[in-house]
């Protein structure tokens, strides 16, 4: 009897994606909830590539429609959900928070008691998985000098409101709940 609204949602699951999942449908939903409010969506890419078996089903084979096939990111707050065993998770990042990296002044490295290298090469990691997304926060992004706008250096008005917007997004951030 416990069972039964769990293979309701899976069928229900099934017959909206057209696909029998690997995941425990619940269980990717509260990652993907996990994600939106620990990570900045600044640092998202705004599309996602659907894997290549999803593609393929529902562009029909067509090759052309598939590789222009791209979904809005449900890592994103306020974009549709979709399964993450659709997504193709390869560039789940873009290059913003490199950027930022590059943007941090010489006391705030000095501060955080690293060489910019070491932030650079934690940066890079973060771009290729989620899972070191917390291994980023935990050693550099908690802190609280790093959510201060004046501790980057902005050659112009609009680097300066970039920056202002990553430590107001910074400050709702947080460890990321794995399924």
């Amino acid at each position: 009897m416990s069972t039964f609204p769990k293979d309701i949602i899976r069928l229900v699951w099934e017959f909206a994606y057209m696909k029998a999942f690997m995941s425990e449908p619940l269980r990717d939903l509260a990652y993907i909830a996990s994600v939106q409010r620990s990570v900045p969506p600044m640092i998202f890419e705004e599309r996602l590539a659907l894997n290549e078996e999803i593609g393929r089903q529902w562009l029909l084979s067509d090759e052309t429609l598939y590789r222009s096939a791209f979904s809005l990111n449900p890592f994103i707050r306020g974009n549709p959900y979709l399964p993450t065993d659709m997504l193709a998770i390869q560039n789940l990042f873009n290059r913003n928070l490199e950027v930022l990296t590059g943007m941090i002044s010489r006391h705030l490295v000095r501060h955080l008691r690293t060489y910019r290298g070491i932030i650079y090469r934690y940066v890079n990691k973060t771009l290729l998985t989620m899972s070191q997304w917390n291994a980023l926060f935990l050693r550099f992004l908690r802190h609280p000098s790093v959510r201060n706008p004046e501790n980057y250096m902005c050659l112009s008005p609009i680097e300066r409101h970039f920056v202002q917007l990553w430590c107001a997004q910074l400050e709702d951030a947080s460890t990321v709940d794995h399924p």
